[in-house]
């Protein structure tokens, strides 16, 4: 009852807006000199055959001219989860500096987008032609070795980083050194942080011909210092991760994919983990529009405890950057891409391994997972956009196919 009181009051509110004819897109070069600013609240609804949930996301996203070719950006959101409880983060706070020029050249220092894969873009609900985020970038990986952290193939986090992007007519590329790794959420504020441990991240793409891009990232480092782990004397855990993405548009209909592929090292030897993830979208007329998204997701291995049922990939996934789902040594999940994951722990959590409740461990090999979207959407006016569609999801270790509706209203709005 609470996510549809929650749902019915965004509605109301959003709807009272409903006269104002501005848009909000990604942050651009403020109309003033000096300040730029605009605003996205998204409610989403989820209802499956055991009951409904929900969120209520305010992100804001603003940025500042200090001085000839510098900004300063910052991206405050908050949430409302289908719990009743509010999460409040800071999600990205960094300074530009830009070159125009025939090879553009831009810095960002701070807290900046994942620059693994292309669905990071998405993490603001004005941007995703679906209803729910991408999983991949949301959810915990089954649990593949007890007593190590929680991790994720990548995280729609903003991790601390410092980034140099050149472009072109014809190509981009960019490095990077991150202040942690892309498969760790590492929030802003709050005390469940991961141990800083500096990352190489590499990217770029090149656009054949005007809309067609193929891209590649990848980032490499430790993901789990020997500190975290249950056995000390086992060392860090290294991972890589790495991205391929594809985007083509012809007249009213892009079609994206995004691959994200990570090795992570275990004790005496390394697990793998990849998503795969195509979304579809055909504009039909200025106001409708329909689009499909499929993903699936597999791990190499994965361990359960006889009294947990299966890993819901789909335990997290809040906009503007998510948490991480999983449970207490078990597979948890939240509600279906829409919370922060609130049955599940956060960036610094660590899988039991050695206390005699919970010392009994079941390899169960290689699994996988998927989840589909069917949307159709209609665009209000240029502010306000309703969704709805279905979505269907299989978890990893379970056989059952799960099947429900979902809905959600956004409202963007440029403010100046």
């Amino acid at each position: 009852m609470r996510t549809i009181q929650a749902i019915a009051v965004s509605a109301l509110c959003i709807a009272s807006l409903a006269g104002r004819n501005a848009s909000a897109q990604e942050y651009a070069p403020p109309p003033s000199p000096r300040m730029g600013a605009d605003s996205v609240i998204s409610t989403t609804g989820i209802f499956k055959g055991d009951g409904a949930s929900g969120a209520v996301t305010f992100d804001v996203l603003g940025g500042w001219r200090l001085a000839s070719r510098l900004d300063l950006l910052a991206r405050p959101v908050v949430t409302k989860k289908s719990d009743g409880s509010w999460d409040a983060d800071l999600y990205q706070l960094a300074l530009r500096y830009t070159r125009p020029g025939n090879v553009q050249l831009r810095v960002d220092a701070g807290y900046l987008p994942s620059p693994i894969g292309i669905l990071a873009l998405e993490s603001r609900a004005d941007q995703n032609p679906v209803i729910v985020p991408a999983t991949s970038y949301a959810a915990t990986l089954p649990i593949f070795e007890a007593g190590t952290p929680a991790v994720q193939l990548t995280t729609a986090n903003y991790p601390l980083a410092l980034q140099v992007t050149s472009s072109g007519t014809h190509w981009d590329a960019r490095g990077a050194v991150l202040g942690s790794s892309p498969a760790r959420v590492r929030p802003l504020t709050g005390d469940d942080y991961p141990p800083s441990s500096p990352q190489l991240a590499f990217g770029g793409g090149i656009t054949p011909h005007i809309g067609l891009r193929l891209g590649a990232s990848m980032s490499h480092g430790r993901y789990a210092s020997a500190e975290e782990v249950a056995d000390p004397s086992t060392g860090d855990r290294m991972g890589t991760v790495m991205g391929l993405d594809a985007d083509y548009s012809v007249g009213f209909t892009r079609v994206y994919a995004d691959y994200v592929h990570g090795r992570y090292d275990r004790a005496t030897d390394s697990v793998t983990g990849t998503s795969l993830t195509v979304t579809a979208v055909r504009t039909l007329s200025p106001r409708w529009y329909v689009s499909a998204r499929g993903q699936r997701q597999t791990t190499s291995d994965m361990l359960q405890q006889p009294s947990y049922g299966p890993h819901d990939p789909t335990g997290g996934g809040g906009y503007g950057g998510g948490g991480s789902g999983g449970g207490d040594g078990g597979y948890g999940g939240g509600a279906y891409g829409v919370d922060y994951g609130a049955a599940g722990h956060g960036a610094g959590y660590v899988h039991a391994a050695g206390l005699p409740q919970k010392a009994t461990w079941t390899d169960l090999g290689g699994g996988d997972a998927f989840s589909v979207q069917a949307v159709v959407g209609f665009r209000v006016n240029s502010e306000i956009t309703l969704r709805a569609g279905y979505v269907g999801y299989r978890a990893f270790g379970s056989d059952a196919v799960g099947h429900g509706a979902a809905c959600s209203i956004v409202w963007a709005h440029r403010w100046w």
